[in-house]
C-alpha cells in the first residue's frame, strides 16, 4: 500500500466546494495568527479551514490533524482530531483534495504553531 504525499496543505477561512465538481475556492489564505486591533491572545478564530492535496495514495488510511506550537526548542503537541478513515482510491496518480473545516479555535499566546496531517 502506498503512502500519500501531501502536495500542499494550506490554511485559509474558508473553503467554497463548487457543486458537481472537484473545483474548490479557498477565501483569505492563512499565513499568521495575528491579534487584529484590539484583540489580545488568547485569540478564538471561530471560523477556519485547512485544505490538504494529496497523491501517490491507494486503498484506506487513517489521518489525524494535531496541531503543535514550539516552545523553547521543544515541540509541545495541543491539540489532537480523532482518527479520520480516507478511502484514496486505487488510482496512486490520482489527485485527491482533503477539506478540513475548523470550528472555534484558540490559539492561547504569541508563539509559533503548526498544524500536522499525520497518517496511519
Amino acid at each position: 500500500m502506498e503512502v500519500p504525499v501531501v502536495r500542499h496543505f494550506v490554511a485559509c477561512r474558508r473553503i467554497v466546494s463548487e457543486p458537481g465538481t472537484t473545483d474548490v475556492t479557498l477565501e483569505s489564505l492563512i499565513h499568521a495568527i495575528v491579534p487584529s486591533a484590539g484583540e489580545e491572545y488568547p485569540i478564538l478564530r471561530p471560523e477556519m479551514a485547512l485544505y490538504g492535496l494529496l497523491t501517490n495514495g491507494r486503498g484506506i488510511h487513517s489521518f489525524v490533524l494535531e496541531l503543535a506550537r514550539f516552545d523553547e526548542g521543544e515541540e509541545v503537541l495541543l491539540f489532537q482530531s480523532p482518527v479520520r478513515e480516507i478511502d484514496l482510491g486505487p488510482d496512486p496518480m490520482a489527485v485527491l483534495g482533503m477539506p478540513i473545516p475548523l470550528r472555534n479555535f484558540v490559539f492561547e499566546s504569541p508563539g509559533q504553531y503548526a498544524f500536522h496531517l499525520v497518517c496511519d
